[in-house]
């Protein structure tokens, strides 16, 4: 098996369907039960909808204030053009600490444009970085004796925590000894090209 084999778990191998990892988001984001986004309403009616490419969504809508909503909305993931199935593909893919794919790992192994990959990337890892610090305010509040009540927050390191639970760790990236990381790339090419002095 060559280098880049290793490195991928196409689409068509990732063993969770959209419903189920709709149904994962919606138990981590709400384990106490559905919840309004907006008024933290708790009677929530379900239903579907198709856009215009005539893709079923599944979305819910609050009976106190009549807010639609998806699972994802006020998360990491709304406003994306990204299924929850690709969401969380590319999340177990960046749970690996020792082995950390590169955008164009993902966007292999999830068949998507790089410019979607890299933006999944960027979104995935600015998430943590967030996360950590409202861990550490809630911490403080909670010294305070001061907690926050906010609910409904879609963790990413909840999702990886819990997918890495089902499916194990993901597959390392593993690359050849002559390698060359992108960023590098073009330096390296104007070394080889550079004339010599005598």
């Amino acid at each position: 098996m060559d280098a880049k084999a290793q490195t991928r778990l196409g689409a068509s191998q990732w063993p969770m369907s959209e419903e189920r990892c709709i149904t994962l988001m919606e138990q981590l984001r709400w384990p106490l039960g559905l919840a309004c986004p907006r008024c933290s309403g708790r009677t929530i009616t379900r239903f579907s909808s198709f856009n215009k490419t005539g893709k079923r969504r599944r979305l819910y809508q609050c009976r106190n204030c009549e807010y639609q909503y998806s699972v994802t909305a006020g998360t990491t993931f709304h406003n994306s053009h990204l299924s929850c199935d690709k969401w969380l593909h590319a999340i177990w893919l960046l749970s690996e600490p020792r082995s950390i794919p590169s955008v164009r790992d993902v966007e292999e192994s999830l068949r998507i444009p790089y410019k979607t990959a890299w933006e999944a990337v960027r979104r995935i890892n600015e998430a943590k970085t967030n996360e950590t610090k409202r861990f550490a305010d809630d911490f403080l509040a909670i010294l305070n004796n001061e907690p926050n009540e906010e609910y409904g927050i879609l963790d990413v390191d909840l999702i990886s925590a819990s997918l890495r639970n089902r499916l194990g760790p993901p597959p390392k990236v593993t690359r050849p000894s002559d390698h060359v990381p992108p960023l590098h790339r073009s330096s390296a090419r104007r070394a080889r090209t550079k004339p010599g002095g005598d």
